[in-house]
């Protein structure tokens, strides 16, 4: 029996608005949502280069002391630059680890940037479930050191989402898992990025086991001060060492100073905005609606990353180490 072309076309209208109404989420929110992912990624560049430079300027530091007359032996130079070396080597291995709460935001980042992709059915492949499995033990390892600590049961909850996705996705896998997936983890991005913004912006943090240790605003401000001090005293105080190239040495490392600090006020003011703008996102996906464009905290959120970026753009190349 042949069917009507008017009817087919009612038919196929039909089921093309049953497909679509099954979407958990409008496509407008899951563009919301991917704008925060790919904004979240960006930002996740900049807290570690914070401490990396810090470690750049002791080490600068720490050359200048060498220089003064009282450290003239070979041996004694030596033994001073092994240990400002090790410092440094020392410095940089924390800042992969301050980090953990940095860790956590890159793999959920990364992970809700492939679920709210255009190219999902494609992006979701084996590399999702390891994003995830990854994500899983960080939030294991980030309990067992961070005072802060995330929900137990959080780790099982990421496990269930990837395991919701399946091979075979539809928009309402992509859109179910998208929206189980931003408000279990709301809590793992306001626990983390205050957590950064405590070692970034406190007097001091205190880690797991009650231990105490200075932030990196202190950290940087006494760095600036015991810059200037050792200089003083072994170059600018010495007229026959005091010449153009003194002089812009001083110059220079006083600027990268002032542009890490830059830089770690402005990586402060992203990490509240990524906190506001999470939190915003999973009040909007509680239920289905359309939004008119990107919601205003993460518009913000993107004005901070850019912000930081300048900042970070800034800094002077850092220091190669001799081999």
């Amino acid at each position: 029996m042949k069917i009507a072309p008017t009817k087919t076309i009612v038919l196929a209208l039909a089921v093309s608005l049953t497909f679509t109404s099954c979407a958990v989420l409008t496509d407008s929110q899951v563009k919301n949502i991917n704008a925060f992912a790919a904004t979240a990624n960006s930002y996740s560049a900049f807290p570690g280069t914070v401490v990396r430079q810090r470690a750049e300027l002791h080490l600068h530091s720490e050359m200048v002391v060498a220089s003064q007359s009282q450290f003239a032996d070979a041996e004694q130079i030596a033994r001073r630059m092994e240990s400002a070396r090790k410092s440094y080597n020392n410095t940089v291995q924390l800042s992969s680890q301050f980090d953990l709460s940095l860790q956590l935001i890159q793999q959920y980042a990364g992970l809700l940037t492939k679920l709210s992709s255009d190219h999902y059915i494609s992006d979701l492949s084996a590399n999702t479930t390891s994003l995830g499995e990854n994500l899983g033990n960080l939030v294991s390892i980030y309990n067992s050191k961070a005072k802060d600590s995330l929900p137990s049961g959080l780790a099982n909850t990421i496990s269930k989402v990837i395991l919701l996705v399946g091979k075979q996705l539809t928009k309402h896998k992509q859109t179910a898992a998208l929206k189980e997936f931003v408000l279990a983890a709301d809590t793992l991005v306001q626990v983390t990025t205050r957590n950064l913004v405590t070692v970034l912006d406190g007097e001091t943090f205190t880690d797991a086991h009650g231990n105490s240790f200075p932030s990196l605003k202190s950290l940087l401000a006494v760095e600036r001060d015991f810059f200037i001090q050792s200089c003083k005293r072994s170059v600018l105080s010495d007229s026959t060492r005091t010449n153009y190239w003194a002089i812009k040495f001083y110059y220079d490392e006083l600027t990268a100073h002032d542009n890490t600090e830059l830089l770690r006020q402005q990586v402060v003011q992203a990490s509240k905005s990524l906190a506001r703008a999470h939190a915003e996102l999973a009040k909007n996906v509680k239920e289905k609606k359309d939004l008119k464009e990107i919601i205003q905290e993460t518009q913000q959120l993107i004005q901070d990353v850019q912000a930081a970026g300048s900042a970070f753009s800034s800094l002077s190349g850092l220091i190669k180490l001799p081999i």
